[in-house]
């Protein structure tokens, strides 16, 4: 290296000018200016670090023995791992209340891969199940947050698609007996909207229903916590209600049939078996229902043999009706009245007339009623025949009521008492005594109560 002698730089050996200031390098005649570097001197040694002393009085530590932790550093291990399992813990209680379910959907779609029982639809992944309405009372067992109720949920969504299965069972009932009822011998294309096509398709249905109920006398033989007693009673009772409406479907059928060979029949029986192992009182209630199945169809054969009947029966409330309405026509026609002193108006008295005329008509009826009804036999009666007689009694003594009293409101306003129809109030009375002896009471304390106004009213 060369030394440049205008700026002391320090350039190489084959540099021929200076390359900071562009100065020649200097030759001939001259000495060279070539510099040699000087070695820098090299640093000082460090000494080595003395090794740690023990404190007074402790041991020496044996040669190739690994040194033990303290306690701090024991304390941290510790804390690390209680804080790990507390984590875990939190972590695994949320995930058995269902709280961590969001998260894991989200991550499975994340990644691309369909959960085991749900749809991947591109969004996050939600469950193949049927929408449970806020009202329902299984949205209680989907809402609790308790330990253990996980399975609990996973039951109430299964009893929320049975449900729709169920409906379904029943809008093809209902529409297969809307056609009439046809029997298991129909031709296979005719088959699938007969009422044996439905019947065997329920029939099916409910061997599956057994083993789903048997799993969920499982799962409440082993749900014991008190917390999900509540959330099991709503599951429980919605059993109930599912089995008592395919016991409905069933019992449909059986009614409108007029044999018994189709073996569905026999699985009502099978169901209230099954369910008294989840509940006795609840199975009972459903042999009740099929109860009243067997009843229905035995007041459909009855209804059949007493259809004459049935229209002499309807012929008389018409009969009412049309005596009714020609006393309305008649009392519309009237001029409006006021009673004033005591004095009865020309139009109150043909009021009267037709009251009384009311009476005297709905008496008439009553007694050709009950002769009709002295030739029937008491032993073949019905549902549907003893709520005609009902009918027929209360719409009778209805109207009979109503003149009566239309009657004595005139009365207890009528100073002179001389028109016809207040004559004829004890033996209307009398009528009521003899032929509706259960209402005559009611009757005694109309006239009571009119003839005291008229008492108080009249009698100085």
């Amino acid at each position: 290296m060369w030394e440049c002698q205008a700026c002391n730089y320090l350039n190489e050996d084959l540099d021929e000018q200076c390359q900071r200031c562009a100065a020649a390098r200097i030759g001939g005649g001259q000495q060279d200016a070539t510099v040699k570097v000087a070695a820098q001197p090299a640093p000082a040694p460090v000494p080595p670090r003395p090794a740690p002393q023990p404190p007074a009085g402790a041991q020496p530590q044996p040669a190739g023995r690994k040194r033990r932790m303290g306690t701090m550093e024991w304390l941290s291990v510790a804390v690390i791992i209680v804080g790990l399992c507390v984590l875990g813990g939190a972590l695994y209680y949320a995930w058995w209340l269902g709280k961590l379910d969001p998260a894991i959907l989200w991550a499975y779609d994340q990644l691309g891969i369909t959960p085991p029982g749900y749809e991947n639809t591109g969004a996050p992944a939600q469950p193949a199940t049927t929408e449970i309405p806020p009202s329902d009372p299984l949205q209680l067992v989907m809402q609790a947050n308790v330990r253990g109720i996980k399975p609990l949920r996973a039951e109430a969504e299964r009893l929320a698609a049975q449900r729709a299965e169920i409906a379904a069972l029943q809008e093809k009932m209902t529409t297969a007996l809307a056609g009439g009822f046809a029997t298991s011998g129909a031709a296979p294309s005719e088959a699938q909207s007969t009422t044996a096509a439905v019947l065997d398709e329920v029939s099916g249905f409910t061997e599956q229903l057994f083993q789903k109920l048997s799993s969920f006398q499982k799962l409440a033989a082993s749900t014991t916590k008190p917390e999900l007693a509540d959330s099991l009673t709503i599951l429980r009772d919605e059993w109930e209600a599912q089995l008592g409406q395919l016991i409905d479907v069933i019992g449909a059928a059986y009614a409108a049939d007029s044999g018994d060979s189709n073996t569905a029949y026999l699985l009502p029986e099978r169901i209230s078996a099954a369910f008294a192992a989840v509940s006795p009182e609840g199975a009972e209630r459903l042999r009740q229902r099929w109860g009243n199945a067997v009843h229905a169809r035995e007041q459909a054969k009855l209804d059949v043999q007493l259809a004459d009947v049935y229209l002499q029966l309807q012929a008389r409330l018409d009969a009412i009706d049309e005596v009714r309405r020609q006393f309305n026509d008649a009392a519309g026609s009237l001029p409006e009245y006021h009673i004033r002193a005591g004095l009865l108006p020309t139009a109150a008295g043909q009021y009267l007339d037709l009251l009384d005329k009311l009476e005297s008509s709905i008496e008439e009826l009553q007694v050709e009623y009950e002769e009709y009804r002295a030739t029937l036999d008491p032993q073949l009666t019905s549902d549907k025949l003893e709520q005609y007689f009902k009918s027929y009694e209360e719409k009778a003594q209805g109207e009979h009521m109503y003149a009566f009293q239309e009657i004595y409101r005139i009365y207890a306003q009528d100073k002179d008492l001389s028109h016809p129809a207040y004559a004829k109030l004890a033996a209307h009375v009398d009528f009521v005594k003899q032929h509706w002896p259960r209402i005559a009471d009611s009757y005694r304390m109309v006239y009571e109560k009119y003839e005291q106004e008229w008492k108080v009213r009249w009698v100085k």
